[in-house]
C-alpha cells in the first residue's frame, strides 16, 4: 500500500516538472518570437556575408558560434542581430537558465581551444563582443 502512495505521489510530481518545463519553454518561445518579430531570417551564409566577410573573418568561426548558441539555448537564432546584447534584450535566455551563460563560455573555450578570463566574459555582451574576442584569441601570429 506504502508503494502506491509513493509511485502516486512520484507520478504527480513527473507530471507537473513537465508541465512547468512545457510552460517555461513556451514563454521563452514567446519572448523570442516577439523579440525577432519584423526581423529577416537569415542562413549562416547570409550573415556571414552581410557582417563578417569583408572583415576577413573566417566562416567558420561564424558558423561554430552560432551552432553553440543554438545548441546552449535550445532556440532558432536565424534572426540574430550583431548587436543583440546578452545584458539587454537577450538576457530573457538567462531566467530560463541561469547556467546558460557559463555553459555559453565553456562551449566556446572548449570549440575554439581558448580561455575567456571573467573579466573578458563580463565585457563581452552582444554578438559582435563574441566573434570579436574569438577572433582576437585565435589569431596566429
Amino acid at each position: 500500500m506504502d508503494y502506491l502512495i509513493i509511485f502516486a505521489v512520484f507520478i504527480i510530481v513527473v507530471i507537473t516538472v513537465r508541465k512547468s518545463s512545457q510552460v517555461e519553454k513556451q514563454k521563452k518561445r514567446e519572448k523570442v518570437t516577439a523579440l525577432f518579430l519584423g526581423r529577416t531570417p537569415l542562413t549562416t551564409q547570409q550573415f556571414y556575408e552581410k557582417h563578417y566577410q569583408a572583415l576577413g573573418v573566417p566562416f567558420e568561426i561564424i558558423e561554430k558560434v552560432k551552432t553553440i548558441l543554438e545548441e546552449v539555448l535550445q532556440e532558432d537564432l536565424s534572426c540574430l542581430s550583431v548587436e543583440d546584447d546578452f545584458s539587454q534584450n537577450l538576457s530573457f535566455f538567462w531566467d530560463f537558465d541561469s547556467m546558460a551563460d557559463v555553459e555559453l563560455i565553456l562551449s566556446i573555450e572548449e570549440e575554439f581551444g581558448i580561455t575567456i578570463s571573467d573579466t573578458e566574459a563580463q565585457k563581452t555582451h552582444t554578438i559582435d563582443d563574441i566573434i570579436k574576442l574569438i577572433v582576437s584569441k585565435t589569431k596566429v601570429p
